[in-house]
């Protein structure tokens, strides 16, 4: 008899708490790993192994189309049709990953050998990326979400640890770097599966909707673009360093959104539609919000002071500037407030707003760098700030417009009636 799974009602503040504790743990590694490792491994072998991530992320989001959101958000799901998920986002992966592979070997101006390695981490990664999404989601629908985010920090403190960061001391530079992003994924993807108990289980045939199935893959795509645009437009004309350079100061400046915002989102998938009235869906938003703004602003206020945290925390090869970081940490922080709001929209299974909102983003982002000249860390930074702005007033426009279309439906007296029916 297959286990049907209802959607869970987790104890709230007790997975935040555990599901932030880890990923605080995780930032406390990258905070102890990173300026080792940039500091072993140089900007350049970052700048060739920053697109082979790009590019695989991208992959992992055609690959989803839907399984994901489905498990996260279905009224009702068995283990069986999660590992059918499994198997059709398995098979749906291996041509992606195969035409991801090409692309990520034909782009920047990196050797033959670079090349290779670029399309070997692409191709590894978004089959191994396809293989865990829907157990690492089973996980979380099943309230077992702390030990998969916990799973997921022992797997990366020893790739960092036993594996990186030797290797890098040894010489191997590229190849520490490379299995620092690979390891955590294979890793996380076998304690999925034996967690999730899919290997013990047998699959049900299930059928998603294919016109959520569309929404969500139009969203994936264009929340990829609205995110990595930059990424790959600077690595297309732009120094192999200078790609490292830009990407090490990303990562610092989306750091707090990581640690905190991107743990709210992901808890926001399963609580929000437990949540009996749009109350209580609102205020978890805006208490997220707030949490938010309250974790960006060590960065903001650093950099107002005119220092570099990118050069502080990776060295002075890694120089981004102090206007060119507080801007682009200022992008992250509305990056992720918008996120907060799509995460909303998405958590009720209405995607369209948050589709709308990321090809606004991806559109404008586009058109400001590709004037943009390469070695313009400001000007970058600019770039990104003014798309996440413009993502962020859709968002909110249509999150206004969605609550008060829930106020009148719940007390239609708030509609003002005409004079010939109030007489």
């Amino acid at each position: 008899m297959e286990l049907t799974q209802a959607r869970p009602l987790p104890k709230l503040r007790k997975t935040l708490a555990a599901t932030i504790g880890a990923s605080s743990v995780r930032a406390l590694l990258t905070l102890i790993s990173g300026p080792i490792l940039s500091r072993l491994v140089g900007p350049i072998a970052y700048g060739i192994i920053g697109p082979a991530q790009s590019i695989s992320s991208f992959g992992k989001l055609v690959t989803d189309s839907g399984f994901t959101y489905h498990t996260l958000t279905a009224p009702s799901l068995t283990i069986g049709e999660a590992k059918d998920m499994t198997r059709q986002s398995v098979l749906l992966s291996m041509p992606v990953a195969a035409l991801a592979a090409l692309v990520a070997a034909a782009i920047g101006h990196v050797s033959a050998p670079d090349r290779i390695i670029r399309a070997s981490i692409v191709l590894v990664s978004i089959l191994v990326m396809g293989a865990a999404a829907v157990p690492v989601a089973w996980l979380q629908r099943t309230g077992r979400l702390i030990v998969s985010d916990w799973l997921g920090v022992l797997i990366q403190a020893l790739a960092t640890f036993a594996v990186a960061i030797p290797l890098a001391v040894l010489g191997h530079g590229l190849s520490a770097a490379s299995l620092n992003g690979i390891l955590p994924l294979a890793g996380v993807l076998m304690g999925a599966l034996y967690l999730s108990q899919m290997l013990r289980s047998s699959a049900q045939r299930i059928e998603i909707d294919r016109s959520y199935r569309g929404l969500v893959l139009g969203l994936n795509i264009s929340s990829y673009f609205a995110v990595n645009a930059d990424n790959l437009i600077i690595a297309s004309y732009a120094t192999t360093a200078a790609v490292g350079i830009y990407g090490r100061a990303f990562l610092l400046a989306a750091m707090p959104g990581v640690l905190v915002t991107s743990v709210l989102t992901k808890v926001a998938m399963s609580q929000i539609p437990n949540y009996k009235s749009q109350r209580e869906q609102r205020g978890y938003i805006h208490k997220a919000l707030a949490l938010t703004s309250l974790v960006y602003l060590p960065l903001l206020v650093a950099a107002l002071l005119h220092l570099d945290p990118a050069a502080i925390m990776f060295g002075p090869k890694f120089a981004f500037g102090a206007k060119s970081f507080f801007l682009l940490s200022l992008s992250q922080w509305v990056f992720y407030a918008s996120s907060l709001l799509h995460t909303y929209f998405n958590a009720i299974r209405e995607i369209r707003p948050a589709v709308v909102a990321c090809c606004i983003q991806a559109v404008v982002l586009a058109a400001i760098l590709i004037g943009t000249r390469p070695d313009n860390f400001a000007g970058m930074s600019l770039a990104v700030l003014v798309s996440t702005i413009l993502n962020l007033i859709y968002i909110v426009v249509c999150y206004l417009r969605h609550s008060r279309k829930n106020r009148l439906e719940r007390d239609p007296e708030l509609i003002i009636s005409s004079p010939e029916e109030s007489s």
